[in-house]
């Protein structure tokens, strides 16, 4: 059974759930989701930024089966970080993606704010505020440069969320709620989603096992699947998207499963 059009808001999945490239995931998943979430990476030693051809391509399948596309902005990146020439590269690899990327009408641009890579491992109310001002710095060049902030979703990771409430409301950015995230680093659940629903444009659906995320949603707490599922339904936008963020085809195929058993 296809879940595809079947829920008043995006379903959608990760672009690596066969073991191929983009054009091939996409083809596969075209007729199974509405969305699918686009992850790029880019550094010295390889890349999978898609070249023109592979764009038009994209556009073609996107609107022959009705899909869009959302885009994970690079995770190697420290938008707060203390050293200038990485904050300042951090910022344009960003740029990079997202002028490469604007082609194909992205639905959402996934963002990771994160401080300085040697210390992401302990991250503490006063490292992480530390990085706010950098992090202002920061988000000021990206939304300088014409993007529509609405669509920078700010990802929820393994710090408290609410340090950055400041910036997501000064620069009107919107919440890419992870709630596997929130599983896996013992957050609120409900006061996340109560909190920032509003603001939330994408949530991450992804189980735990053994300490690790992203793996199918069986993994995933059935009480708060079943608040989720509802809470997206009562505060309806159609734009809205659901990614079941797992990277392989037996954990989507899983996750698949279990969000048939939501269709009316």
């Amino acid at each position: 059974m296809s879940i595809k059009n079947k829920f008043p808001f995006r379903i959608g999945t990760s672009s690596y759930i066969i073991p191929d490239d983009i054009i091939p995931n996409i083809k596969y998943l075209s007729q199974l989701v509405d969305d699918i979430e686009i992850l790029l990476f880019e550094s010295d030693e390889i890349s999978n930024l898609p070249n023109d051809t592979i764009i038009q391509e994209m556009n073609s399948l996107a609107k022959k089966f009705n899909l869009t596309y959302n885009i994970h902005l690079p995770i190697d990146i420290a938008l707060g970080a203390t050293d200038e020439s990485l904050r300042k590269n951090s910022v344009q690899k960003c740029l990079r993606v997202i002028d490469l990327m604007q082609e194909v009408n992205p639905t959402a641009y996934i963002l990771h704010l994160t401080g300085n890579p040697d210390i992401m491992g302990e991250s503490t109310a006063e490292t992480i505020m530390d990085w706010l001002p950098l992090l202002y710095k920061s988000l000021k060049e990206m939304t300088n440069c014409g993007i529509d902030s609405k669509l920078i979703c700010v990802e929820t990771l393994s710090y408290p969320f609410h340090y950055l409430d400041e910036l997501i409301y000064k620069f009107n950015l919107s919440v890419c709620l992870d709630v596997g995230h929130l599983q896996l680093y013992n957050y609120s659940f409900e006061e996340h989603l109560l909190k920032y629903i509003n603001k939330t444009k994408v949530v991450h659906l992804h189980g735990i096992v053994d300490g690790k995320d992203h793996k199918d949603i069986r993994y995933f707490d059935k009480d708060k699947l079943d608040l989720l599922i509802n809470t997206l339904s009562v505060n309806k936008k159609q734009d809205r998207i659901l990614t079941i963020e797992v990277f392989n085809e037996s954990d989507f195929l899983n996750s698949k499963k279990v969000l048939e058993g939501y269709i009316n």
